[in-house]
């Protein structure tokens, strides 16, 4: 829609393609992608041992992920203010995650919303299926340590199979990382 836009999904893309290449030792032009029915790129080139990947872009940053054999979804948002996060909330998220959206201090809600939102993201693009499917059919919590876990999900999918990333890549932004394989958290 804007210039803004385009230019950044075009650096975003053609980094993806410089990295791509370099993991692969292959020209970054001869590289061909295919796309799953709800818009999830792969490699047509087979690469051995699978590498799967993801990518997102909000304003003027964008977030990669690349893991060999697991599913990877990832997801970064600039925390613009969100007077409205409540309100949203209680329409897309599930009945739990908008409570605990209201519980926490109102200046708190706004991060609090993008951990949700970009935890949820990362798991639908991990699965392919993107915004397509509803975002209450993620359910996201907290443990003690402010980390995200997957505590619900409508799929054919285990959730202790799933390891799930909250970060802060940049002030003022929230990323998160989903991986369909279990990874030990370091203390």
């Amino acid at each position: 829609r804007f210039a803004r836009h385009s230019n950044s999904f075009i650096v975003a893309r053609g980094t993806l393609r410089q990295l791509l290449g370099k993991y692969l030792s292959v020209a970054p032009q001869n590289l061909i992608f295919t796309y799953g029915n709800r818009g999830k790129p792969c490699l047509t080139h087979a690469a051995e041992p699978p590498l799967q990947f993801n990518l997102s872009h909000s304003q003027e940053y964008a977030l990669f992920g690349f893991t060999l054999k697991h599913l990877i979804g990832v997801d970064i948002e600039y925390q613009k203010p969100m007077p409205d996060a409540l309100k949203i909330a209680r329409r897309f998220f599930s009945d739990r995650e908008a409570q605990m959206l209201e519980a926490v201090a109102i200046n708190r809600q706004s991060q609090l919303f993008f951990q949700l939102w970009t935890a949820k993201e990362a798991y639908l693009k991990a699965i392919g299926t993107g915004l397509a499917d509803s975002l209450a059919s993620v359910e996201i919590e907290f443990d003690r340590a402010d980390s995200p876990r997957l505590s619900a999900i409508e799929r054919d999918y285990n959730l202790a199979d799933w390891s799930l990333y909250s970060c802060t890549p940049f002030a003022k932004y929230t990323g998160a990382i989903a991986i369909n394989a279990p990874i030990p958290r370091q203390n």
